[in-house]
């Protein structure tokens, strides 16, 4: 036996962003008329899906690229915001992973060869330094600071134990010190005046080496800051010829490195020739003081010969001490610690990169690339595109509008087919409707158009509505008719 139920349906659509709409009914009352076989329940035309899309991020319109009621494709571009601050994140974005490849690369790389020239030549520098410290004091000096020292001991000695015969030595002595004094002092001038003549001959061709290596190293930097420019072109110098141009620079440098350690050395003999005659000389006035203080002696025998005597000796012994004593130790120590400090800086730079410094270089490339891809996902997100294809059915924007986020920019619906909603089914009423019934659906706006349906679902959980429980249900719409519009109501009749 066939029962027929009637029933009012009606709705009104609810739009979420970016997802499929939901119908929420306007609650109505359920009108039952006299024919129970017959079930008429009013309800709202919806599309089978429909989009609100939103930005994600605040900007300015720049670009509305459709209207309402255009059709669009899937993937179709509708609105953009003014991306010119994005596209200038992006390209320092893109600039920031360039320079972390290249500090790997670098990285990787090692020290260029003219560094490593440079240290090598620092090295070279440190190891003639210290050499010159160990041969800046000659065995003649230390044994010259013995024999003076033995000199002044003899002298305490015969003050304290005069001889008759001595005087006789003592004037003896006295003249081979005299005349030994202008022997010393002619010699030891002559070594210092080579000496000094050595050092300026330096001094002019490091003047030199650095006059070439400036030039050498302006054309070298011409190159590089020309290689663009027509008139070097029309040079035509190949990459050969470029080369040149820096080798001569890097030969340059080495030349006036060298220069330099060339003065360096000659500037040491100037001082140890200086210091030969200082001391050459005051040795030999020391020895004629000596023995005419011991002729003295041994003429004025007194207490103030035998304190004299005594502080001669001191000071012989003084001089012997700075010679091979605390003072010259330290200064060889610290010429070995130069050189062994420039073996290590050589070390360090010639050195091979270390995993630890790639794998933090690798760290900079993988945050830039990350970045990379931030700014170019925050670009095309400035592009609202159409999910699926449909028509645009509403848009109220214009161009140079501020976008919030939260606020709706467009939407879109799939209008080639319709389905009906309504939530007026009570839970007397559902338990007799199934998914699947047939349903014949009839419209207000098009009288002589009934089109046949189906139930699609029908919600599990009812919501309280005046005291009654109702249960959405979905129709969809077997045949469509192109004079269908969205939320026109409907009339579907039911039958069991």
């Amino acid at each position: 036996m066939n029962t027929r139920i009637i029933f009012v349906l009606a709705g009104t659509l609810l739009v979420g962003c970016n997802s499929i709409a939901t119908a929420v009914p306007t609650a109505v009352p359920i009108t039952v008329k006299q024919r129970t076989s017959d079930v008429i329940a009013d309800g709202k035309v919806l599309p089978v899906r429909d989009v609100t899309l939103s930005f994600m991020q605040s900007g300015t319109v720049a670009k509305i690229l459709v209207a309402e009621g255009d059709h669009v494709t899937a993937g179709q571009a509708l609105l953009q915001l003014d991306t010119r601050a994005l596209a200038l994140r992006l390209e320092q974005a893109n600039i920031g992973l360039a320079r972390a490849n290249a500090k790997y690369d670098q990285i990787a790389a090692g020290a260029p060869p003219e560094s490593i020239a440079v240290a090598q030549a620092a090295l070279s520098k440190a190891k003639a330094a210290s050499a010159l410290v160990q041969t800046g004091v000659l065995k003649s000096d230390i044994e010259a600071a013995k024999s003076q020292l033995a000199d002044a001991v003899a002298t305490l000695a015969a003050v304290r134990n005069p001889k008759a015969t001595d005087r006789d030595m003592v004037e003896a002595a006295l003249n081979h010190a005299t005349a030994t004094l202008k022997q010393q002092h002619a010699a030891l001038s002559a070594a210092k005046t080579a000496a000094k003549l050595a050092m300026d001959q330096a001094v002019q061709a490091l003047t030199q080496t650095q006059l070439t290596y400036a030039s050498t190293q302006e054309n070298w930097q011409y190159v590089q800051d020309n290689r663009r420019d027509p008139f070097f072109h029309a040079l035509k110098l190949n990459d050969a010829q470029q080369q040149q141009y820096y080798d001569f620079m890097i030969k340059a440098e080495a030349a006036m490195h060298s220069a330099e350690l060339q003065v360096q050395t000659a500037q040491v003999a100037y001082d140890n020739a200086q210091q030969a005659e200082s001391s050459g000389v005051l040795i030999a006035e020391s020895r004629v003081s000596d023995a005419q203080a011991r002729l003295d002696q041994l003429e004025y025998p007194d207490d103030s010969r035998l304190a004299a005597a005594q502080a001669k000796v001191s000071l012989a012994e003084s001089n012997l001490a700075r010679l091979q004593g605390s003072a010259r130790t330290a200064q060889l120590d610290t010429a070995a610690a130069d050189v062994s400090q420039t073996e290590a800086q050589l070390a360090q730079i010639a050195a091979p990169a270390r995993s630890v410094d790639l794998a933090a270089a690798q760290v900079e490339i993988d945050a830039a690339t990350i970045a990379v891809a931030q700014a170019q996902y925050d670009l095309d997100q400035a592009t609202l595109t159409a999910p699926f294809a449909g028509v645009v059915a509403t848009m109220d924007l214009s161009v140079g509008e501020l976008m919030n986020p939260a606020l709706p920019a467009v939407v879109i619906a799939d209008t080639q087919v319709w389905h009906v909603e309504t939530e007026d089914l009570t839970e007397l009423q559902v338990v007799n409707v199934q998914v699947g019934d047939a349903v014949s659906v009839s419209f207000d706006a098009i009288p002589d158009l009934v089109l046949p349906g189906t139930i699609r679902s029908i919600n599990q959980f009812g919501g309280n509505r005046q005291g009654d429980i109702v249960y959405a249900v979905v129709i969809d719409l077997v045949k469509s008719d192109p004079r269908l519009r969205w939320n026109m109501t409907a009339t579907m009749t039911m039958d069991k």
